[in-house]
């Protein structure tokens, strides 16, 4: 989860004005504030300057609000960190395409019968059981 609607809040601004500045759709910027995207390196950037902070305090992945001064950053810092966006985004991605590939799979499960469905659960409980030992 990232910090943008709790720093949107702290500013006191309203989604349509920042939405607006960053120049992306309310409803973007909504996705965004509740997690089901994330955004672009262009516009983490903007949001970073926007509220004087730094981009892995907005993604949550430190306390320090501080921001960074990027005339200090060396390029394999830049190169790494860009990679472990990259590498976030991917596996969000990945795990967003899993997500709809289930919930096909729970439609499909509404039209068995309950002799089917008892089979699924238990072959559901092995799979926990061994995944979890």
């Amino acid at each position: 989860m990232n910090r943008i609607k709790t720093l949107r809040m702290q500013k006191g601004i309203k989604q349509a004005e920042l939405a607006a500045y960053l120049n992306v759709g309310q409803n973007t910027l909504s996705n965004w504030e509740n997690g089901v995207y994330e955004p672009d390196l262009n516009n983490l950037i903007k949001l970073a300057d926007y509220f004087n902070t730094n981009i892995d305090y907005i993604l949550s992945r430190t306390n320090d609000a501080a921001p960074i001064d990027a005339k200090r950053l060396t390029a394999n810092e830049v190169e790494e960190i860009l990679a472990k966006l990259e590498k976030s985004r991917s596996a969000e991605t990945e795990r967003n395409k899993n997500i709809i590939v289930l919930k096909s799979k729970i439609d499909q499960l509404k039209a068995l019968d309950e002799n089917s469905l008892d089979k699924v659960k238990e072959y559901i409980d092995l799979l926990i059981y061994r995944h979890s030992n």
